[in-house]
């Protein structure tokens, strides 16, 4: 299992993609970090799969999605 915190995962992000404009780059570290982890219960009767998604806003996109501000382009 690999398991990358969110520092690892943005200090290492160009190796993976070195091929990849700086513009695409910013648009991959926008995107939701998706974890996975499998593991086996205490007892052995069970597989558990725990899936983690984290995704960094700023406070004001909040603020606004909850004030139901909606800007239109």
């Amino acid at each position: 299992m690999v398991n990358l915190s969110l520092a690892n995962y943005i200090e290492f992000l160009p190796y993976f993609y070195m091929e990849l404009s700086e513009k695409k780059i910013e648009q991959l570290l926008r995107q939701p970090i998706i974890e996975s982890r499998v593991t086996k219960s205490k007892d052995g009767k069970w597989v558990i799969h725990r899936t983690t998604m984290t995704d960094i806003k700023p406070v004001k996109y909040l603020e606004a999605v909850m004030n139901g501000i909606v800007s239109v382009e």
